[in-house]
């Protein structure tokens, strides 16, 4: 059996790897995806993928590997990628991470596949105090060739913001004028809890400094109602909705690493640094610790940097399954990690460090010729002090740390200049 089947079902790419005896294969699932993407480029379902992980292992690091990547092909769920997969290890890291709000988990392939046949039809929402407008628009909607538009209505302010909260709307059509209310207010309300859904304003009279106000509160676009013709609400649509979806993507690449799920450097220090101003001000407990892969040059130089990526996934997966869900990491930069826990000391830190220390110890890797290795890693902790009383102190506290326990032989934990001893 290959290590990865691609065959389609109904017009849309399944790929399924199977558990090898011989290691993982998150390389190879990669390849496939890329490939099967570029045969079948300019094709509608090709950016539509079932990746069946059922086969790979209960255990596997290799399950959250695989959807890790999937993440940066794929942002978003309506353009992206169905899961299937029923495993403990994917429900617990996707109870750590908001990575995993963008992909969807089904139980089979074909509930999967069902899954995309449902989701053709566009699902619009139309706030407007005018019933004549849902009419026409209605009418509009049905005059474009080859759509699947389902249009709800609503005259209400309040009634449009509990329809969008319990509904799964495309895009949204706001009136400007709402009474005593104006759409814009409600863009922006809308913005404060669902910022991925795309909004387009509607006006009675065209206006320069509308538009502007529109566009400022976060309006994908902005529409004359006395200029709507059915092609130019179609053109709308699919530019709102695909606009939205790169914002999606923007964002993800903005906060993460390219690599791995965790955060980048630049997300994480400024989340340490507003944690770091409450546990100030409340004087509570705060830990920190920055972490990295010992003779992590030797693997990339003996085995390669494809090898040594392995190995940093695993490594931040380990430390997503084992912190808790209020804790942060964020990959600084080649195999420097950190994390920090919040409300927490480092006598109670240092128990999430050991397993991850203790993970990495069991953990043999395997390359693509069947040679094994280990790979270990050192911790350095640091708990808030008088001389610690900003993020940047901190952080230098939590170095010196590491800095003491790469001096002292590595594979270990240092918390404050202190060597742990269980």
């Amino acid at each position: 059996m290959t290590p990865i089947e691609h065959r389609k079902e109904r017009g849309i790419n399944v790929i399924s790897p199977n558990a090898s005896p011989h290691g993982e294969s998150l390389f190879a699932l990669k390849s496939t995806i890329d490939r099967c993407l570029r045969l079948n480029e300019g094709d509608a379902g090709s950016e539509r993928v079932v990746i069946d992980l059922t086969r790979v292992g209960q255990k596997d690091h290799f399950l959250a590997s695989a959807i890790f990547f999937i993440l940066t092909r794929f942002p978003k769920k309506e353009e992206g990628v169905r899961i299937v997969a029923d495993n403990d290890l994917i429900k617990k890291i996707a109870a750590k991470t908001d990575l995993f709000k963008s992909i969807r988990i089904f139980k089979s392939v074909e509930e999967a596949i069902a899954s995309y046949e449902d989701s053709d039809s566009i699902n619009i929402l139309l706030v407007d105090d005018d019933e004549d407008e849902y009419v026409f628009m209605k009418d509009l909607l049905s005059e474009v060739p080859n759509s699947h538009y389902d249009l709800t209505w609503t005259p209400s302010y309040n009634e449009a913001l509990e329809k969008i909260k319990e509904g799964n709307y495309d895009v949204c059509f706001i009136d400007y004028k709402l009474g005593e209310r104006s759409g814009v207010e409600l863009l922006r309300e809308i913005g404060d809890y669902n910022p991925e859904l795309p909004c387009v304003i509607l006006t009675g009279l065209g206006n320069y400094f509308v538009d502007m106000e529109a566009m400022a509160a976060g309006a994908a676009d902005y529409i004359e109602k006395g200029e709507v013709s059915a092609s130019l609400l179609d053109r709308s649509i699919r530019y709102a909705i695909r606009g939205k979806q790169l914002e999606a993507k923007l964002r993800f690449q903005a906060i993460h690493d390219t690599l791995t799920p965790l955060y980048n450097r630049r997300c994480f220090v400024d989340q340490l640094n507003s944690t770091f101003q409450t546990a100030l001000r409340y004087q509570t407990k705060l830990s920190l610790c920055i972490a990295d892969l010992d003779n992590f040059k030797d693997i990339n130089d003996l085995y390669g940097h494809s090898m040594g990526d392995e190995v940093l996934l695993y490594f931040s997966e380990s430390i997503i399954e084992n912190l808790r869900e209020h804790d942060i990491s964020g990959r600084f930069g080649g195999d420097e990690f950190s994390m920090f826990f919040p409300h927490t000391g480092s006598e109670q830190a240092v128990i999430s460090l050991e397993r991850i220390m203790e993970d990495m110890r069991n953990k043999e890797f395997r390359t693509e010729s069947g040679e094994t290795f280990r790979v270990t890693a050192t911790f350095g902790l640091a708990d808030i002090t008088p001389e610690t009383d900003n993020a940047k102190a901190f952080l230098e506290a939590a170095d010196k740390s590491l800095y003491k326990a790469k001096e002292s032989g590595k594979n270990m934990i240092v918390i404050n200049g202190t060597p742990y001893k269980k």
